[in-house]
């Protein structure tokens, strides 16, 4: 008799445990998309701030000696920048952060390169 309740304890707390995260699953699925979404859309925000960082520095007279490489390193980042929306389909970010920050982008880069 104890064997048999031991039995159906350890029976009842699996089952429990498991049902539980089989429900979690069916109702919240949604969660794990949205968890990385939100990571994929930070992410695009530090690319999107290196690249003001490297637009700035372009302006600034200490890193005159530098400016090619500046432009250079500027272009690729860009051009992750649009990989990076268009893989992940983040056209409504990316035109959220170009109105907050207008004026910049890839005439900026254009224009720097040929002063």
């Amino acid at each position: 008799m104890n064997r048999e309740e031991g039995h159906d304890r350890g029976r009842g707390r699996r089952g429990g445990g498991h049902h539980r995260h089989r429900e979690g699953e069916q109702h919240g699925g949604k969660g794990a998309q949205t968890y990385r979404r939100g990571r994929i859309v930070l992410f695009l925000e530090q690319m999107n701030n290196r690249r003001a960082t490297l637009q700035r520095q372009l302006t600034q007279p200490a890193f005159e000696s530098i400016k090619p490489i500046l432009v250079g390193e500027l272009k690729a980042l860009e051009q992750v920048i649009e990989d990076y929306i268009q893989l992940f389909e983040l056209h409504d970010e990316s035109s959220r952060y170009e109105q907050s920050n207008s004026g910049e982008g890839m005439s900026g880069s254009a224009a720097a390169e040929g002063e």
